[in-house]
């Protein structure tokens, strides 16, 4: 499961604390202890959301991960589209050794690049092995002997991968930093503490509304709307991120492909 950022927590917290919401809260004996947590917890992510600054160098780190990914997965979608295309022409022992070649480079077709920065990086080392295993040499020398430009792919996709490693350590070393100052260990503390008290929360609520008559059913879904639309989006982030984590929160193995690693703030 992903980790929600500071400005989604909030987002719920003030869901909860305002309107119809905290009307029901209020009426509801098995939640109403918990509203002054709520409160609390909610006047702290008001305080801090929005003074942290995004750091130009992680700008540029994110920038520099997303066009490494772009030439690692393009890379690979060339590689792969051509293995295809050899196993249809030339003599049938080289169509199946070519055939073997992909089978054993991409055993699950492109999935590959559709995982996290981190993933993509911690396989490197095995597709580079699997570039000179005997089992698949025969195959890609015979399209290497027609097509030089497949093995220029394989060095740019691996050049890709020893970049996004380089700057993955430094977005780790950046985070290290800013969790350390007083400020943001501040807002990373209140935001870690708020999901607690949701999640909680949460349970409360699934827990005092079972069973419940239409009317209750339909007050404990909205109770929960917002919770479970953050919930499922940085769900999403752990695999194929729309807007990525920031450098002061969740664990940097939430970092994905294609995704704009935004500051949380």
């Amino acid at each position: 499961m992903g980790t929600t950022t500071a400005p989604e927590t909030l987002l719920v917290m003030e869901d909860l604390t305002t309107g119809t919401n905290r009307a029901v809260i209020q009426n509801e004996p098995a939640l109403t202890w918990m509203l002054p947590d709520l409160d609390a917890q909610t006047a702290s992510l008001k305080r801090l959301v929005g003074n942290v600054s995004p750091d130009d160098l992680t700008k540029a780190i994110r920038l520099a991960l997303t066009l490494s990914d772009a030439i690692h997965d393009g890379g690979h979608r060339f590689m792969f589209n051509v293995l295809v295309a050899f196993e249809s022409r030339g003599p049938e022992e080289a169509r199946a050794a070519v055939s073997k070649a992909r089978i054993e480079l991409y055993p699950n077709g492109l999935a590959n690049i559709q995982v996290s920065f981190l993933r993509e990086v911690a396989d490197a080392r095995g597709f580079a092995n699997r570039l000179q295993d005997p089992l698949v040499r025969p195959g890609l020398d015979i399209v290497e002997r027609a097509l030089p430009e497949f093995a220029t792919a394989q060095q740019e996709v691996l050049g890709a991968l020893e970049s996004m490693r380089l700057n993955l350590g430094k977005l780790g070393d950046l985070e290290a930093d800013a969790t350390s100052a007083p400020y943001l260990r501040e807002l990373f503390d209140v935001r870690r503490d708020a999901q607690s008290l949701l999640s909680n929360f949460a349970s409360t609520v699934e827990f005092a509304f079972r069973n419940a008559d239409p009317v209750r059913a339909k007050q404990r879904d909205r109770l929960l709307y917002t919770w479970r639309q953050v919930m499922a989006k940085a769900a999403q982030r752990v695999d194929k991120p729309e807007d990525g984590i920031d450098i002061i929160g969740p664990a940097v193995d939430d970092i994905t492909t294609d995704s704009e690693i935004s500051p949380n703030n």
